[in-house]
């Protein structure tokens, strides 16, 4: 076992929490939300015929980098998405690996597994930072239930500012 320790990234004075809920029919079921980002501090899915509600199990739809992009690039290519998990643009995606945010315009391959981000780097406070091959873009507005675990999820979130320049990291 490994002790992780944490280091305070932001204090969230007065800001706004919301709740949404919809249906999970089934694992891998994607939530998407109306904001750039999301930030869930709960996930529960409640089920009326198994007279049940639990921690639901989730994780934030990804896509991996084609190749290495340098810092200043503002169009990334990628594949491993799932198709129909991403929306159109307008969405915080962060690398697993450098901790960047990225706001991206535009998605032209919301639909399928591969495509091409207009982006701007850097966003919420973070560094834009070398992207290597492979690196893993976490979609921060999609959230895909794992768990076997179906009915209506309730799902507890900050939503990240709209002002993709804002110090949010």
């Amino acid at each position: 076992m490994t002790v992780v320790t944490m280091t305070k990234q932001s204090e969230i004075v007065g800001y706004p929490f919301n709740i949404a809920s919809g249906a999970v029919a089934a694992a891998n079921d994607c939530i998407k939300f109306s904001e750039a980002g999301v930030i869930p501090f709960f996930f529960n899915i409640q089920n009326n015929t198994t007279l049940t509600a639990t921690t639901g199990e989730y994780r934030f739809a990804e896509m991996k980098a084609t190749t290495t992009y340098d810092t200043d690039d503002t169009s990334i290519v990628y594949d491993g998405g799932t198709a129909s998990e991403r929306t159109t643009g307008s969405y915080y995606a962060r690398n697993g690996r450098t901790g960047e945010v990225i706001f991206v315009k535009t998605d032209s391959g919301s639909t399928t597994t591969t495509g091409t981000l207009a982006v701007v780097r850097g966003c919420l406070g973070t560094t834009a930072a070398a992207m290597a091959d492979e690196d893993f873009l976490f979609c921060l507005n999609s959230l895909v239930s794992t768990g076997a675990a179906t009915g209506t999820a309730l799902v507890g979130y900050f939503a990240l500012p709209e002002l993709h320049k804002a110090t949010f990291f």
